[in-house]
């Protein structure tokens, strides 16, 4: 699981979407839900512009990496919860999973950026603090 991107995803005359522009850790499987929604904005962006110069298409560059920025972020936190064996990786999930389940742990958040929409998610949720608290 590796993450791989460009910062702007398009020259004069080509524009790039899904993996063509980078790809995100496969772990948290959000390649197609990535690709589709390059195609919702590049396209959006294009059907505003008349002018498709790399000036015009600056939007779906910043929309796209904020997206994949915290899309990494969640998968990160996903694979250190989910893919850590022995006891210590046990204790880890119950501890996250107890708390989704009773309120007590703001892990519901990584939940709504993986499997809803990142930009819904809070700002906090992507913050080295967040991190810290839900792996402590």
């Amino acid at each position: 699981g590796e993450d791989t991107w460009v910062d702007v995803p398009f020259v004069d005359g080509v524009a790039l979407i899904g993996d063509a522009a980078g790809y995100n850790n496969p772990n948290i499987g959000e390649g197609l839900s990535i690709a589709l929604r390059d195609v919702r904005v590049l396209s959006d962006v294009l059907l505003t512009e008349g002018e498709w110069s790399p000036a015009r298409l600056a939007p779906y560059a910043g929309e796209r990496r904020e997206r994949l920025r915290r899309l990494r972020f969640s998968a990160s936190l996903m694979a250190a919860i989910f893919t850590r064996f022995g006891p210590e990786g046990a204790a880890r999930r119950a501890r996250v999973l107890r708390g989704v389940r009773d309120g007590s742990c703001r892990f519901g958040a990584t939940l709504l950026a993986v499997t809803g929409d990142p930009a819904l998610a809070p700002d906090w949720a992507f913050t080295e603090e967040y991190r810290a608290e839900i792996l402590q």
